[in-house]
């Protein structure tokens, strides 16, 4: 799928508890106006992902992914998240370009967008 508007994403990587999620969301909430010419998603930790979809819910503009998710769709996989969980949990994209992702792509069955991650400072598309 590709975006029709310019996409603006923050990997938190392990960052932002669910108390610190719930600040930063309506501090940002507070000094940033919706708005409809840009998608917006942020990539908090797993523990993090219910905090941020309650603390957002009045600004649909603010979307929700996950940094990571197992190729599995369940099963004994400690601390795992499988694709459908994410979506359950309001997820609509998940990081691609790590370790798990570099699977199967659970996510396109579970109806997840993909947003590639790169270290690199510079592309060459």
């Amino acid at each position: 799928m590709r975006l029709a508007k310019p996409f603006f994403g923050g990997n938190w990587k392990m960052n932002q508890g669910p108390t610190a999620t719930r600040e930063f969301v309506t501090r940002f909430a507070g000094l940033y106006p919706v708005r409809e010419d840009r998608t917006v998603v942020f990539f908090p930790p797993a523990i993090s992902v219910a905090a941020f979809d309650a603390a957002a819910k009045e600004r649909r503009d603010l979307q929700l992914g996950v940094q990571d998710v197992y190729w599995e769709a369940s099963g004994a996989f400690t601390g795992s998240i499988s694709a459908g969980m994410a979506k359950d949990a309001g997820a609509g994209f998940v990081l691609a370009g790590h370790s798990a992702t570099q699977m199967p792509q659970p996510w396109q069955r579970a109806g997840l967008i993909s947003a590639v991650c790169s270290s690199q400072r510079e592309f060459a598309w």
